[in-house]
């Protein structure tokens, strides 16, 4: 079968979408790519981390030293800062953006520490970092992604968070469904389960486990739900986020700045009014 050319949808980009659909279009479609803030830098060099820990148990099923994992989620912090930079924020510049940088990668350390001691030890996996590519045969896009890891009848997600998930955010979850489909399509099975692993980043980091059932029905719901995706990107309109979304923010969205509806609050479009009837007594309600 021939390689497919088509655009693909990210896994991970889905929830973005429902959030801003304007935000989407400007990374994914502009392609245009305004480095993240440290937040983001931290989660990403734990990633990093695990990575190496989880290829290690699926290759030769010895975790390796903590240090090593250690050593990796230093080594993706300094790689992605030195190719992608980082977008400061008013209390980073407050602290002092060497201090904040600093801290940042303390932090990065620290809960990649929490992941070895009380996520890895816990984990058979069986796929590490696996790339996935799901054709959509009757679709102009297809889907794409890369799950952290899955076992034999589960798929996890590991996530560093300021605070506790809801219990039920694993529930029909876009980037968590994503992975199962292209589990399911792959390998020809179904997971059972898809959760999170929350690093939660409070004084004294724990880790909290939000955990999900996987039905036939939660996949078809989100290839509809998908469908849906793909026929609004196809229309080339996007709708931004709701007013006072509170991820429509300087801290949440590195366009807000210069975005219409965001910091600058200009719409240059005609004005609603005058596409507006006068909705006097003969409107029929």
């Amino acid at each position: 079968m021939a390689r497919s050319t088509k655009p693909a949808i990210h896994a991970s980009s889905i929830k973005t979408f429902d959030i801003c659909e304007l935000k989407w279009a400007n990374r994914h479609l502009e392609g245009i790519r305004i480095p993240a803030g440290l937040a983001a830098l931290t989660g990403t060099a734990v990633h990093g981390g695990a990575e190496v820990a989880m290829h290690s148990m699926v290759e030769s099923g010895v975790l390796p030293d903590l240090e090593v994992v250690q050593d990796a989620t230093r080594d993706k912090f300094k790689e992605r800062l030195e190719n992608e930079g980082v977008t400061y924020r008013p209390e980073d510049k407050v602290l002092g953006v060497a201090k904040a940088r600093g801290k940042a990668l303390d932090d990065a350390i620290k809960y990649a520490g929490v992941f070895y001691e009380d996520i890895a030890p816990e984990v058979q996996p069986v796929n590490a970092e696996r790339k996935f590519r799901v054709v959509l045969e009757d679709q102009p896009w297809d889907l794409i992604g890369r799950w952290d890891w899955d076992e034999a009848t589960s798929l996890t997600d590991l996530k560093t968070a300021k605070s506790r998930y809801n219990e039920k955010a694993a529930q029909g979850d876009t980037q968590l469904m994503a992975y199962a489909v292209g589990r399911w399509v792959n390998d020809g099975q179904l997971v059972e389960e898809v959760k999170f692993d929350v690093i939660v980043k409070t004084k004294k980091p724990y880790v909290q486990e939000v955990c999900a059932s996987v039905g036939e029905e939660d996949v078809k719901l989100f290839l509809e739900r998908l469908a849906i995706m793909i026929a609004r990107i196809e229309t080339g309109l996007f709708t931004p986020a709701a007013p006072g979304a509170w991820q429509c923010s300087e801290a949440m969205c590195e366009f807000y700045n210069t975005c219409p509806f965001g910091a600058r609050k200009v719409v240059t479009s005609r004005p609603m009014s005058a596409g507006i009837i006068n909705q006097g007594d003969d409107i029929d309600y």
